[in-house]
């Protein structure tokens, strides 16, 4: 179950970076969502028990087999979490350029080039064509990392 002041976060910055997220699909709403609360959600375990306890290590660290293994984990998650927060404003707002009744495939085009990019995390997608990245998201494991219809719990 979703952290109740993690959704109260992700709800503000939404709707102050994107406001309404009705007019882009179901699918890259809910993604979008998803990138807001992975950050906020690891900002706020962050903040939260790093200010109780300054030794503490994250769950992620002590899941692995050595310290080294979990710390370079935890980085390159803080570091994902990171660009992709940054990154799915700009995406959304360039989507939202493109005009889909007269440019439908553009648009389409645009969807699923930011669903691979943020929800299924295809390495390297702006180098591959719509048929490799449409195999690739089949062995993703995306559905895993996202949280069904989250969107739909904000009141955005």
């Amino acid at each position: 179950m979703p952290k109740k002041e993690v959704l109260q976060m992700c709800e503000i910055a939404i709707r102050k970076d994107l406001g309404s997220l009705d007019d882009i699909p179901h699918e890259l709403a809910n993604t979008v969502a998803n990138v807001y609360y992975r950050y906020f959600n690891q900002e706020f375990d962050v903040m939260k028990q790093g200010s109780k306890n300054p030794f503490w290590i994250p769950k992620q660290v002590k899941r692995q087999p050595d310290l080294l293994t979990g710390f370079t984990s935890f980085v390159e998650d803080t570091a994902k979490f990171t660009s992709d927060f940054k990154v799915a404003p700009k995406s959304i707002q360039g989507l939202r350029e493109i005009d889909k009744r007269s440019q439908p495939n553009a648009y389409q085009f645009a969807v699923d080039y930011i669903l691979d990019c943020l929800k299924y995390d295809i390495k390297d997608a702006h180098k591959k064509i719509g048929l490799r990245r449409m195999i690739e998201r089949k062995f993703s494991k995306a559905n895993k990392r996202e949280i069904p219809n989250l969107i739909d719990l904000l009141d955005i």
